[in-house]
């Protein structure tokens, strides 16, 4: 299941923050995984059942993280402020990550966020004169920098779970390189090659991008 605008984080966080008013759905992850889990039996029946029917599945998780920073972004708070919610957020999600494992799950993967940088409403709301501000493909240095930040501890996390849990296959889901990748031909120029190399591997064996 999915939901367009769902966070991380739940609605006490950015309440916390004063910026309840910024989120417009009831949906955040661990509300996500708790409708999933209600709906386990009409799916697999026993949990014996759920569990090798679990087993035998595919889990996607997410994206998740890009509307946690849309909202203070766009509520006003400074880049250094959103910043400093990114542990919080990877540590969420990594949670959400384990309560999966803890229903079954062997084959997960957990992509990170786009490069807010590219996206049209940023650029449009938060253009510069300043040509330094942008990167090569003509995107806002600062906003992918967080980005970039977010995937970086989110890959971490990631390896950390895969150590945690070594009968449990973790995959990283590079969503950012899909439309800019640092590292080799941009999908802004030239048709990407699909979200994995060939043949997919864990995160934790990949040559990291940072």
């Amino acid at each position: 299941m999915a939901i367009i605008g769902a966070t991380a984080m739940n609605l006490d966080f950015f309440q916390s923050h004063g910026l309840g008013s910024r989120i417009w759905n009831n949906g955040p992850l661990d509300t996500q995984i708790q409708w999933f889990q209600q709906l386990m039996p009409s799916i697999c029946g026993s949990a014996s059942d759920c569990k090798s029917y679990l087993n035998n599945s595919l889990f996607i998780l997410g994206e998740f993280g890009g509307n946690d920073y849309n909202a203070p972004i766009f509520g006003g708070k400074g880049l250094d402020e959103v910043n400093s919610y990114v542990p919080q957020i990877i540590d969420k999600i990594a949670s959400g990550v384990e309560t999966l494992i803890g229903l079954g799950a062997v084959e997960v993967v957990v992509p990170g966020v786009l490069p807010i940088g590219c996206f049209p409403l940023y650029l449009t709301l938060y253009g510069s004169s300043n040509q330094s501000d942008y990167d090569g493909d003509g995107c806002l240095e600062r906003f992918n920098d967080l980005s970039r930040y977010h995937n970086l501890l989110l890959k971490q996390a990631i390896c950390d779970l895969q150590s945690k849990y070594a009968g449990v296959r973790l995959m990283y889901g590079d969503f950012y390189s899909q439309v800019t990748d640092s590292g080799g031909a941009s999908s802004l120029q030239e048709p990407g090659q699909g979200l994995f190399p060939a043949p997919p591997a864990g995160v934790c064996q990949a040559k990291p991008h940072y």
